[in-house]
């Protein structure tokens, strides 16, 4: 039995040399083939190879009305056989592809001395005549489990016609036949081969995070600080020490077209020697942490550019020699060949020419990074870019030092370096990089630039960093703010306190002028008052009040009080908030002491010569004692400390970080946001953050000088000559003013005595007897003569005899007043007595009336306590006071509240009696 047909596969076996024809040669037919198979094997390698393989476009399948259907496309096989579909086309039968068929290996399975060809059918086209055609519906399942296979069946077949006699030789024919073909999704997985690519092959590269350090409001040392990136940068350093050395087991070849030999145990050791010298160092850690922040930035860049190169190299040429897979009915993104351009065609030529420049860039700033401890170096800010954009976009940082042999500049940016712009990065040490001055960044527009980098400052004095960088700012009109803060929580050892004046302090000022006037007017006072005394001394006043001469009092009391007043308004006077807390430091606070000697001298002054002195309203002494505006100059003060307080705490990192908890470092600031200076507590700066937004800082310069505040005319009454009077002693005025009284009362009281003592000969004449027989209180006395009952109640008898003497001596005043010859002074005097009379009177029949409803007495008619309600009554009647009289009903409402109706009966009775009315 003859062989069977085998597939040809061209690029198999290449073709290295071929014939070259000489003039009247007689060419053989190897001569000639060995021309056709050289050109042909040259023709499919260049698509191959140049071009690339797969399926190019196109060839998409689908069914609709129960038939398939194939768009137009092309692809090309990995034996560069180029397929092509002219046009969209219809199949609607199938017929069966089997043995009879070209061997094509892909196509069997098993060993090869037993192999099974896989189920195959052969799409046939709609309205195509073939005789072995079977409808659609015949495969065995359903269409949606099958894939389309485009298959470019090539054969070579010899025709030689031979006989008996002779044998005509008609040559090999090669036939190239694309068919499309109907396989299993299971038996299609075996002819789906994926071809590894740059792009696949850096899916497998670990994508590196930098830790980021989280603040918290309880760093307050540098140590912590420290730890808290020295943990964040051994979690980024064993990243990069884990993934560096995959780059040669997943892309060996990129390595080999960068550097001549393998440089990642290099970049280990490298990064092995920087963790070793912070491992135990705090100062610089934060450059350290940027570092490796752009290593990291650096190898996921280069990832990227690697993921873009879809390209092989090379391709596998028995890959998928002599078909492609179309993709299945179900999911037809599915069991596709993908399309594999070359390099050349690629459009990955640019990614992979920077994926070289970032292996080189890694190898360059591992190299160049130099961390030696903080020293004076210049300071300086560098407009460039947030994190936001690449790092090749950004300023080339402090941190990286100008090396010969590692050269940072055209390291930096693969765009500007392509460009043969490499002077154009920006960067703390561009002048070291070019051995050229600096230019000034400033001079030109900043409006590209949303970020400025600020470096130089570590390890330097904080109030001359923050000057430094502040006139920078302001010189270059720069759109950042600068703030500080204290890595300590002892707000004492913080260095720079911004100006702190405003209204507090502005009312701190008010208040001590008030106080100051207020001295001031008993300064005054105290002067005419003592003036005054002297000139009454032996005139108008005695010569000797209270055993003590008044001169002597008057002088001793006012060198008192000017003493006091001078030096307690010498720390008040001053205008500065800040000169008066250092007088009060450098005082003790005497002031005080002062102020309070001389308030208590004024009153005692005051007061010695109260009976003398007359005021008709409130004096400057008066107002000293009583004003409490002393003590609002340290209510002020405790309220501007603790306010003072709060600000500190804003001026502790740890207090910062509470207020603004996005606080982070970045090595530099945003446009519009704020960096912030960590000091420790020498004043050396340690570290540094920013915000992305502008910290408005609370502050305001004190004046040099505040303004002066007059008192207007009309807050200075003449109160040093008017307003009070120096007389002679009550007790001295009241007897003159009593004997005067006296003298002219004297007739009509004496007339008034004759008068009673005829009227009292008359009764006594009369009921001598029966008084004698009855005693004061008798069982049958009668109102209106006089006799009050006996009540069987010594204690209520006793008050009976009160209400009546009361109610006597309230008419007899009330008589001598109706007569209106008294002066007017004694009749005022009268009327306050009668007053206080009445009020008395009316508290004795309110106790009076309680002690009846406590004792329960009985005031039933005929009994002895029966008279004592119209005695209690008449009292009433005689109280003409209102506000007495209300007192009274007030208080016989609580009193008869819950008590018995009998007791209640006794305070109607007395309020009957009295013609009183509950209201």
């Amino acid at each position: 039995m003859a062989d069977p047909v085998k597939t040809i596969r061209s690029l198999e076996t290449l073709s290295s040399e071929y014939s070259v024809f000489e003039r009247d040669q007689v060419l053989t037919e190897a001569q000639l083939n060995s021309v056709a198979r050289y050109f042909d094997d040259q023709e499919r390698l260049t698509r191959v190879e140049l071009l690339g393989v797969g399926l190019v476009g196109g060839l998409r399948v689908s069914l609709t009305s129960g038939k398939i259907r194939i768009g137009k496309g092309l692809g090309l096989t990995t034996d560069g056989d180029l397929l092509l579909l002219p046009a969209d086309t219809a199949y609607d039968s199938i017929k069966a592809y089997d043995e009879k068929a070209p061997f094509y290996a892909p196509f069997y399975s098993g060993t090869e001395d037993a192999q099974v060809m896989l189920k195959l059918w052969e799409l046939v086209k709609e309205g195509e005549s073939d005789v072995a055609k079977q409808p659609l519906n015949t495969l065995p399942g359903a269409l949606t489990d099958y894939v389309v296979v485009m298959y470019m069946e090539s054969y070579e077949q010899d025709h030689d016609l031979c006989s008996a006699a002779d044998c005509d030789n008609l040559g090999i024919v090669t036939t190239h036949m694309p068919r499309m073909l109907l396989v299993s999704r299971i038996d299609a997985a075996t002819l789906l081969t994926v071809l590894p690519t740059i792009g696949s092959a850096a899916l497998e590269l670990p994508v590196l995070s930098a830790q980021r350090p989280k603040l918290s409001v309880a760093l307050d040392s540098t140590g912590k600080l420290a730890a808290l990136y020295r943990a964040a940068c051994n979690g980024i350093h064993a990243s990069l020490i884990a993934s560096l050395p995959t780059l040669d087991g997943k892309l060996p070849g990129l390595l080999a077209e960068a550097f001549a030999s393998d440089p990642v145990g290099g970049w280990i050791g490298k990064l092995n020697a920087f963790n070793g010298v912070f491992a135990s160092r705090d100062a610089g850690i934060q450059y350290y942490y940027a570092f490796l922040k752009d290593l990291a930035e650096t190898w996921n860049d280069l990832r990227e550019q690697l993921l873009d190169d879809d390209s092989v190299f090379c391709p596998e040429l028995g890959a998928f020699p002599k078909h492609l897979l179309l993709g299945d009915f179900s999911v037809p993104p599915q069991m596709r060949t993908g399309l594999y351009p070359s390099p050349l065609t690629s459009d990955a030529r640019t990614p992979r020419a920077h994926a070289r420049f970032l292996l080189r860039k890694l190898d360059t700033l591992l190299n160049a990074a130099s961390f030696p401890l903080p020293a004076a170096t210049p300071i300086r800010i560098t407009p460039s870019k947030s994190e936001g954009s690449p790092l090749e976009e950004r300023a080339i940082p402090f941190y990286y030092a100008h090396k010969s042999d590692f050269p940072v500049l055209p390291a930096w940016s693969y765009r500007l370096t392509a460009r043969k712009g490499a002077q154009r990065n920006q960067g703390y040490r561009w002048a070291e990089y070019t051995g050229t001055a600096a230019p000034d960044v400033f001079a030109t527009q900043i409006g590209g630039h949303d970020f400025f980098r600020i470096e130089g400052h570590l390890g330097q004095k904080v109030d001359s960093v923050s000057a430094t960088l502040k006139a920078a700012i302001a010189s270059a009109n720069l759109p950042l703010a600068v703030r500080t803060a204290l890595l300590h929580n002892d707000r004492k050892k913080i260095v720079i306190r911004p100006p702190r004046y405003g209204d507090l302090h502005r009312f701190h000022y008010l208040v001590r002028k008030e106080v100051t006037a207020q001295l001031d007017f008993g300064k005054r006072f105290n002067q005419a008052f003592k003036n005054k005394i002297d000139a009454a001394a032996g005139k108008d006043i005695p010569d000797v009040i209270k055993g003590d001469k008044v001169v002597d009092t008057a002088k001793t009391a006012y060198d008192k009080i000017n003493t006091a007043i001078d030096k307690a308004s010498a720390p008040l006077g001053v205008k500065k908030y800040s000169s008066y807390r250092q007088t009060l430091s450098d005082t003790s606070g005497n002031w005080k002491a002062s102020y309070k000697e001389a308030i208590s001298t004024a009153g005692g002054f005051k007061v010695s010569f109260g009976d003398v002195v007359r005021t008709d309203f409130s004096s400057p002494f008066d107002s000293m004692m009583t004003s409490n505006h002393s003590a609002w100059l340290d209510w002020l003060d405790i309220i501007i400390d603790r306010r003072d307080e709060r600000e500190d705490k804003r001026l502790l990192l740890s207090g910062f970080i509470q207020e603004h908890p996005g606080i982070e470092h970045s090595g530099g600031v945003a446009r519009g946001g704020t960096f912030v200076l960590v000091y420790d507590d020498n004043a050396n700066v340690v570290a540094d953050f920013c915000l992305p937004y502008y910290v408005q800082e609370h502050s305001e310069d004190e004046p040099d000088d505040e303004p002066d505040l007059v008192l207007p005319d009309y807050r200075l009454p003449d109160i040093f000559d008017k307003g009070y009077r120096i007389m002679e002693p009550i007790d001295t005025r009241f007897t003159k003013e009593l004997n005067a009284f006296e003298a002219k009362i004297r007739p009509q009281w004496m007339e008034e005595i004759n008068i009673q003592k005829n009227y009292s000969k008359f009764f006594q004449e009369s009921l001598g007897s029966l008084g004698d027989v009855l005693g004061k209180f008798g069982a049958d006395a009668r109102a209106g003569v006089n006799v009050l009952p006996n009540t069987n109640d010594a204690y209520l008898n006793s008050l009976l005899e009160d209400i009546q003497a009361k109610t006597n001596q309230i008419d007899k005043m009330r008589d001598q007043l109706a007569k209106g010859d008294m002066p007017d002074e004694i009749a005022s005097k009268m009327k306050d007595q009668l007053d206080r009379y009445q009020q008395d009177l009316g508290n004795t029949v309110k106790e009076t009336t309680r002690h009846m409803v406590e004792t329960k007495t009985d005031v039933a008619a005929g009994q002895p306590a029966a008279d004592a309600l119209q005695v209690i009554g008449g009292a009433i009647v005689t109280i003409k006071d209102e506000k007495t009289l209300k007192s009274i009903a007030s208080d016989f409402k609580g009193i008869s509240a819950g008590a018995p109706a009998a007791q209640q009966n006794i305070v109607n009775g007395v309020m009957n009696a009295g013609g009183m009315r509950f209201g």
